[in-house]
């Protein structure tokens, strides 16, 4: 398959965007070990969330955080709250894959990889 100039920024944009969506979505509750499917479910279920269609909702007075243990920042990563992306290292490690590809192409060495991983992270 081959793909025009725009086709193919499409497709990039679209990838950051899902990869940014798909992050902020998850990362209020990114502590597997605190976070498991049935504490995410009572969670939407005091939030009256589910099915969840959206990111995940703040409830209101804040949960115990006994309870439900989120992440510092999760204010910022909640329904009606999110006004871009907030700082991960999912994130900073696609960031950083796309400068070692623009600084030295496909045939970057492990070395490059070290160097820029002491650099940038």
């Amino acid at each position: 398959m081959t793909l025009s100039g725009s086709a193919l920024a499409d497709r990039i944009h679209g990838g950051w965007l899902g990869r940014i969506a798909g992050n902020m979505l998850g990362k209020p509750v990114e502590n597997g070990e605190h976070w498991t499917r049935d504490r995410i479910d009572r969670y939407l279920r005091r939030a009256d969330a589910l099915p969840l269609t959206d990111y995940l909702p703040a409830l209101e007075p804040p949960p115990d955080p006994v309870e439900f243990e989120l992440r510092p920042e999760w204010q910022q990563c909640v329904r009606g709250r999110i006004h871009g992306s907030c700082r991960d290292d999912d994130v900073d490690y696609s960031v950083l894959g796309l400068h070692l590809l623009e600084t030295y192409g496909p045939g970057f060495s492990t070395e490059q990889v070290g160097e820029m991983w002491l650099l940038r992270l």
